[in-house]
């Protein structure tokens, strides 16, 4: 008689289901996209403001000291006139009559800002305003002026900025009040606002015309 084998009892109670391993999600919570989102929104807030605050220092300026060329002949000079290059202007041939020089370039934010200005002030005819355009392409100029209005007497080329280098003229815009002597009276490097006209330019005048 055969004895049968031994065989592990039979395990009939119910089982569980086998569970589906769990993916991992990779997107970025929602957090992350609130943090970008408001990253962008504070970079667009500087790129809309960030000139206009610049632009406000800029204007906000304090009076500061007096350039050692004040008091000394404007340095001698011999340029073209812009849409005229043939025509050739030198620091004797502005002798006897007293001028503001005023630098502009069309490449300058702030030019643009004080032109309004500064056409005023020339309408006004209370001296002579010549332009003084530097380190400039002349059709760029040229265009700006078309643009914009052309207040200046004339205006004189300094395309390579080497002779506002020797009057102390490193930027746009700059304003330089010449006596009829051909003698530096005032100087500024600013953008010209009233205020300016008002405290600054008109004053000088009215003391340059005082002295004999």
């Amino acid at each position: 008689m055969t004895t049968p084998s031994s065989q592990p009892p039979i395990d009939a109670s119910p089982q569980p289901p086998a569970q589906t391993p769990q993916r991992t999600s990779t997107r970025p919570p929602l957090k992350h996209w609130l943090g970008m989102l408001a990253a962008f929104f504070v970079l667009l807030f500087f790129l809309t403001f960030g000139a206009e605050v610049l632009n406000y220092a800029y204007r906000s300026y304090t009076k500061p000291p007096a350039s050692r060329l004040v008091g000394q002949p404007l340095p001698d000079f011999t340029m073209p006139t812009l849409g005229a290059p043939s025509r050739m202007v030198s620091r004797q041939d502005l002798l006897g009559t007293p001028y503001l020089l005023s630098t502009w370039s069309s490449w300058c934010y702030g030019c643009k800002e004080e032109h309004p200005t500064v056409a005023r002030f020339a309408e006004s005819k209370r001296i002579k305003v010549i332009g003084f355009n530097i380190q400039d392409e002349p059709q760029d100029a040229a265009a700006w002026l078309q643009r914009f209005g052309d207040p200046y007497a004339f205006t004189l080329v300094d395309g390579t900025g080497r002779t506002a280098n020797r009057m102390e003229i490193f930027t746009s815009p700059h304003h330089v009040l010449v006596d009829a002597k051909g003698v530096i009276r005032w100087k500024r490097s600013a953008v010209m606002d009233e205020r300016m006209v008002r405290d600054e330019l008109v004053p000088m005048i009215d003391a340059m015309e005082r002295q004999p």
